[in-house]
């Protein structure tokens, strides 16, 4: 709920932090209530179950297993072979018909409670927020920008897939309408990945170590110390219990090929030996016997998978969704600011600062138009080793087939200039 609340926010236009206030309290009312209505059914039901209980037990108290017994029953007296006992008096029927009502009229009232504060959320949503102007578009970008829905709905199923939700992705994916073409390839690296993880989380590092070799090579052109991180828990592991010998093994093994990188750490875990007995106290303790570098290590192992596989190592839904709550409210004040003539198209004239964890590449800025480069106006490098965008060198020969760099004095054709990928 929590996320479908900050994915609706991204498109509001015309709502201020008031609006967005009294929005945030309805929604905690809401979420109170429904807490409330759950927990009084729940005890309702155990209290209803023990009472039938209790009903019946006297009941099932008084059945004769023996097969030539005679019962009969004469006023307030059992007579079962001649004995004569008392009969229990069966608790009235009224009882549990007062207790079920009573039961249902408070579920019903705090059913109530619910819709009331829905229909209160509801209500500030529809008075707040303004309509889509056309299906698919967000009314405060000027020109509208369309959403491809299909892109959309599929950065949604790969959230799910990414958390293991396999079966809700798959749903998502198929009640709204998208095809399920691509789905399983999308799906196997995610399950194989958090099958993985789920490992390390159990501190059992065989499956994680084995995928890291299968991927030297890989890892290796990533400059990716992932696999000497493994190595080292592993010997760690080792000395925690006490087994000086298999550690000492195991570091013979798997050490030498990471001695050029990771000698300053190798020289710290070949010390701890020496400090077999008390390694929580020992100089190397907080360096090498962390709990935080298991944490650490979850981490980065994700991050090298889906780095191994070209696949960001955030949910592409989640970043968007977050860097849109920061720009949000550059984006609100410049609809109310900014003319709605429609003079700029693929771009704001205004810059939105995000946090630097969304930035998956560099961006150049061109130092003489000022603009960011894009696919129709890339970065090109001169003979000279400057580097202008492509409108600022189609803008400076000015009619003759040689240019001035801006800032060295040497010349050259448009011709001479290659394109750079960053």
């Amino acid at each position: 709920n929590r996320f479908c609340y900050n994915i609706y926010f991204i498109r509001l236009g015309k709502i201020g932090m008031d609006g967005l206030d009294a929005i945030e309290s309805d929604y905690s009312r809401l979420q109170d209530v429904q807490e409330n209505l759950w927990r009084k059914t729940f005890a309702i039901l155990d209290e209803m179950i023990a009472a039938f209980d209790e009903v019946a037990e006297p009941t099932l108290g008084m059945r004769v297993q023996s097969a030539d017994a005679s019962t009969t029953q004469s006023g307030g007296t059992l007579s079962v072979s001649g004995l004569s006992i008392p009969q229990r008096p069966t608790p009235p029927g009224t009882k549990i018909k007062t207790f079920v009502k009573r039961s249902r009229d408070e579920v019903v009232a705090a059913q109530k409670d619910v819709h009331v504060v829905l229909s209160k959320l509801s209500k500030d949503i529809d008075r707040l927020l303004p309509p889509l102007e056309s299906p698919g578009s967000v009314p405060f970008c000027n020109p509208p920008v369309k959403f491809d829905v299909e892109l959309v709905g599929k950065g949604v199923a790969d959230h799910f897939f990414r958390n293991g939700q396999f079966g809700v992705g798959n749903a998502f994916l198929r009640e709204a309408g998208i095809d399920e073409g691509g789905s399983l390839a999308k799906k196997s690296p995610f399950r194989e990945m958090l099958t993985i993880l789920g490992d390390l989380k159990k501190r059992i590092l065989g499956p994680a170590i084995t995928w890291a070799e299968k991927h030297q090579e890989q890892l290796e052109e990533r400059r990716s110390n992932i696999a000497f991180r493994l190595h080292s828990l592993e010997y760690t592991r080792y000395l925690r219990q006490y087994r000086r010998r298999d550690a000492i093994e195991y570091a013979r093994r798997h050490f030498p090929p990471f001695s050029r990188t990771e000698m300053p750490t190798i020289h710290k875990l070949m010390g701890a030996l020496l400090f077999e007995d008390r390694l929580e106290s020992s100089p190397y303790a907080q360096d090498l016997f962390n709990d935080q570098l298991w944490e650490s290590t979850e981490k980065m192992f994700v991050c090298e998978y889906c780095g191994v596989l070209s696949l960001p190592p955030v949910c592409p839904l989640f970043a968007l969704v977050n860097a849109g709550i920061i720009a949000f409210p550059v984006l609100l004040k410049a609809n109310r600011i900014l003319p709605k003539s429609g003079a700029f198209t693929d771009e704001l004239p205004i810059e939105v600062e995000i946090e630097d964890k969304p930035q998956y590449h560099s961006i150049f800025i061109c130092p003489v138009t000022h603009e960011e480069s894009s696919q129709e106006n890339p970065p090109m490098i001169l003979r000279c080793g400057h580097i202008l965008s492509k409108n600022a060198i189609l803008k400076l020969p000015k009619g003759n087939t040689r240019f001035k760099c801006p800032y060295c004095p040497s010349e050259q054709p448009i011709e001479q200039c290659a394109e750079i990928n960053i």
